[in-house]
Formats: structure tokens, C-alpha cells, sequence
């Protein structure tokens, strides 16, 4: 018995690895994809936010080829959180919608921080700072604007 559970085990964790490949190689082509068409739109701001963060990226995807889940994870958790948070800050024109897409960029991390988190602390921790990332968001751009 102790062995089937130990086969289960190691067959989800590979499926998580590959699943977590897949997705280190999407971001890591499809954010410079989006870093040029912002830059093309002339929101360079919005376009280093994205690019940048295809460096920490590359590490993760570095350390999930050397076997270390862990830590790409970790990477991506961490990252994640990130981008989104700075993504947050991004604003063109203030009105209520940005709360809104923030907060699905904060749900989106914490959708992947719970999906690959080795440790759930660190994808709750984030989901707890999102929380005050959020409060900045509203007191340096909704009050201010009168909403």
C-alpha cells in the first residue's frame, strides 16, 4: 500500500513539473511578446514592467531542468506576485475599473502560487501582501482622483 501511494506521488509531482515547464516557457515567450507590442503602443513603462521579468523567470526554468522544484517554483511564486503588484501601479486613467483589474491580477498570482507552491506560505504571504499593494493602489490613485 505504502508503495502504490509513493507512485502516486512521484507521477503528480512529475505532472507538476511538466505543467510548470510548459508554463516557464510560455512566459518566457509570451512577456517579450507583450513587452514589444506595448512598446509599439508607446507604453514603455508597462513593456520594462513585463520584460524585466523575464530574467528571474529564465533562473526558474534553469533550476527545474537541474531538478530543483523547489526553487523554480519558488521563482515563479515570487515573480508572479511581482509583476502583478508593479503591474498594479500602471495607470493611464484612474476610475474604479483599475480595482477591479487588479484585483484579478492578484487573483491570478495567487492562482498559480497555490497551483505550484511546494510551500504554501509563500503563496499565502503574497496573497497577504497583494492585499496591502491594493490598499497603496486606492490611496495613491482612487482617493486622489475623488473615487
Amino acid at each position: 500500500m505504502e508503495n502504490l501511494s509513493a507512485k502516486k506521488t512521484s507521477s503528480d509531482q512529475k505532472k507538476k513539473e511538466a505543467l510548470l515547464k510548459v508554463i516557464l516557457i510560455v512566459c518566457i515567450v509570451l512577456i517579450p511578446i507583450l513587452a514589444f507590442l506595448e512598446v509599439k503602443k508607446g507604453d514603455v513603462s508597462n513593456a520594462i514592467t513585463e520584460g524585466v521579468f523575464v530574467i528571474p523567470l529564465l533562473i526558474g526554468l534553469i533550476a527545474l531542468r537541474k531538478n530543483n522544484y523547489r526553487v523554480a517554483s519558488d521563482i515563479l511564486i515570487i515573480s508572479g506576485y511581482c509583476l502583478t503588484g508593479l503591474l498594479s501601479f500602471v495607470v493611464k486613467e484612474t476610475g474604479p475599473v483599475l480595482v477591479y483589474r487588479n484585483c484579478t491580477y492578484h487573483l491570478l498570482a495567487l492562482a498559480i502560487g497555490i497551483t505550484f507552491a511546494e510551500r504554501y506560505r509563500i503563496a499565502f504571504i503574497g496573497a497577504i501582501g497583494m492585499v496591502f499593494v491594493q490598499i497603496l493602489f486606492a490611496f495613491g490613485f482612487l482617493i486622489p482622483a475623488g473615487f
